[in-house]
């Protein structure tokens, strides 16, 4: 998701926490066009922080279940495009590539296992799909409940993750690879290493950036 500066106006706490759990739920929905969906979750902060200027409560706003109302704003939002889907999952493809080859760090050789590359990828992008719904879970719920959502997702990661590296050493077949040594496995690596630092800092820089703008 693109990291864009928040711009809703001031909210009293208690509203704040609530809304913006509804902005989580709502953008971490895959389906929806995320220009769109931001818009209208800018003109729905506006809208609340003008009832609670005149005293009304969350609940006169949106009512009293606000995942509910959530459920309701999605299926109402427009969809991504094919490009924009295409788009976002690339760039999950992209990642899982970049940490495939960081993993195995700047030692000077990297090896392209087909089967290994193809189920670390698979699984990862499975594990990715269901970490989201982990996380879309963790909305509108209390603390324990969000730590339990947490703890259990991170142990059915690691348990999946020691199957598979189990499963490529003892039970798949040999089958075809490649290697790269020296030069080119530093520079794969530390091209690697710049792309998912891009990714990862990018969108925080952009937003600071536009931060400071907006301030001068």
């Amino acid at each position: 998701m693109t990291a864009d500066r928040d711009t809703s106006p001031p909210l009293s706490p208690a509203n704040r926490k609530v809304f913006d759990e509804m902005r989580f739920y709502v953008m971490s929905s895959l389906s929806l066009s995320e220009p769109e969906a931001m818009q209208v979750l800018g003109e729905l902060g506006e809208h609340l922080a003008e009832a609670e200027a005149r005293g009304r409560s969350f609940e006169e706003v949106f009512g009293m279940d606000p995942k509910a109302y959530c459920e309701e704003l999605i299926r109402e939002l427009p969809r991504r495009s094919p490009a924009s889907r295409f788009r976002f999952y690339a760039l999950v493809f992209l990642s899982l590539f970049l940490v495939f080859v960081l993993k195995q760090g700047f030692a000077g050789r990297i090896v392209f296992d087909l089967y290994e590359l193809l189920s670390y990828i698979g699984v990862s992008f499975i594990l990715f799909l269901v970490t989201w719904a982990f996380l879309r879970r963790t909305a509108f719920q209390n603390r324990r409940t969000t730590h339990l959502i947490f703890y259990v997702d991170a142990i059915l990661s690691i348990g999946i993750y020691v199957l598979l590296i189990l499963a490529n050493r003892y039970l798949m077949p040999a089958g075809p690879s490649f290697a790269l040594e020296g030069l080119p496995a530093y520079a794969l690596s530390a091209a690697c290493a710049f792309i998912f630092l891009y990714y990862l800092l990018g969108p925080l820089l952009s937003a600071k950036k536009a931060g400071k703008a907006a301030k001068n």
